[in-house]
């Protein structure tokens, strides 16, 4: 996420992924939410400044 410097206001964001069961996704920043196969994460960025998220994901068996 890329917030230009031409911008006088803080990029804020609410990252929300849902998976199905059997599927579990994580990342950098990232905490788990309330419900069972869902994680977030929020973020912040000034002005002239950009954010990587990092998120892996990984089932439960092979093939999924």
């Amino acid at each position: 996420m890329d917030n230009p410097s031409l911008n006088d206001v803080t990029f804020n964001v609410d990252a929300r992924i849902s998976v199905p069961s059997g599927i579990h996704v994580y990342g950098e920043g990232f905490g788990q939410a309330g419900v069972a196969g869902t994680i977030y994460g929020t973020f912040s960025i000034p002005p002239g400044k950009a954010k990587t998220i990092y998120i892996n994901i990984k089932g439960d068996k092979t093939g999924l």
